[in-house]
């Protein structure tokens, strides 16, 4: 057609024919956007001769590559290796070693606290908005419930805390006035009163509840004391699958792997810009019964599994 050409070589026009000037302007505008942020480093400290913590840092890593979060690549650093951390990154402190010096230097700008103990955690987690925590201790209702479901008739119950579950004992006494018991407490300050103090309970308590402190419950106290306890006829309630072996009647028990792969939905929250606080007990478990103990105490204890399922229509 005639002017065909001379049309074309006016370049890109709307349609009346008045020429798209602002093109050029447009790309330039878009080629000045910003690329998506890069995500922030996520750095495990840890142990690593440790194998709970290996455990849990698995676990950790397989939730966050099942949920495709390729972003979240682990770097790995020892509790010595603080100064080599980004002030950017997400810090998952695994144990309570690693989590005492992330605390004290505040490492990275999100901090989560895994496999700790519900009073360290508390410790850490005061004043501190930009952290979390993953603690290895049940609900304290939940345990309570368990108690109450083997044991009916056992309305005085005995509780021997030490310094790092005085806080989480607190609340177990609680659980248990609620439920219409009667705690005991005894609370020891040193290895060496553990023996004395678990005595006073033996004779005052139907049942005892022993929660996790490295203190009270060691190589060197678990076996005289669940010894101790089995000799008396006092039905003990431990602080997890170990101490069920050791001859303790029944616990409830996280694997350190699962532990992980609960964090790493705080982890997946805190790389998508919702980075969660406060600290959160164990949400899957599971029963352990020593039946050999159940028949020698007399005490007629129902399958692991029937008493998993009452304690998860109760979800204490």
């Amino acid at each position: 057609m005639p002017g065909s050409d001379a049309a074309r070589s006016r370049g890109p026009a709307l349609a009346g024919g008045r020429r798209a000037w602002w093109l050029p302007f447009l790309l330039l505008a878009l080629l000045a956007l910003p690329v998506g942020a890069a995500p922030p480093p996520v750095v495990v400290v840890a142990d690593p001769e440790s194998a709970h913590q290996q455990a849990f840092i698995q676990g950790l890593q397989n939730r966050l590559e099942d949920r495709r979060e390729g972003r979240a690549a682990l770097e790995r650093r020892s509790p010595a290796e603080l100064d080599r951390i980004d002030p950017a990154s997400l810090v998952i402190a695994v144990g309570e070693r690693a989590g005492a010096a992330v605390a004290e230097q505040r490492s990275g700008d999100w901090r989560l606290y895994g496999l700790v103990s519900w009073g360290a955690a508390r410790e850490w987690l005061q004043g501190d908005p930009r952290a979390a925590a993953r603690v290895v201790e049940q609900p304290p209702r939940r345990v309570v419930a368990l108690l109450v479901d083997i044991l009916p008739e056992a309305r005085r119950v005995g509780l021997l805390l030490g310094p790092s579950s005085r806080h989480y004992g607190r609340r177990l006494r609680s659980a248990l006035e609620e439920a219409g018991r009667e705690p005991a407490v005894r609370q020891v300050e040193d290895e060496a009163g553990v023996e004395a103090r678990v005595e006073e309970l033996f004779t005052e308590s139907q049942a005892l509840i022993v929660p996790a402190d490295p203190l009270v419950i060691n190589r060197r106290t678990a076996v005289p004391l669940i010894q101790g306890a089995y000799l008396r006829g006092v039905p003990l309630l431990g602080p997890g699958r170990s101490s069920v072996r050791a001859g303790a009647l029944m616990a409830l028990h996280t694997d350190p792997a699962e532990l992980g792969r609960e964090a790493a939905g705080d982890v997946y929250a805190a790389l998508t810009g919702s980075a969660p606080a406060g600290h959160r007990h164990p949400r899957a478990f599971r029963v352990v019964v020593n039946y050999g103990v159940a028949r020698a105490l007399g005490l007629a204890v129902p399958p692991e599994g029937e008493l998993y399922r009452q304690l998860q229509e109760g979800r204490p």
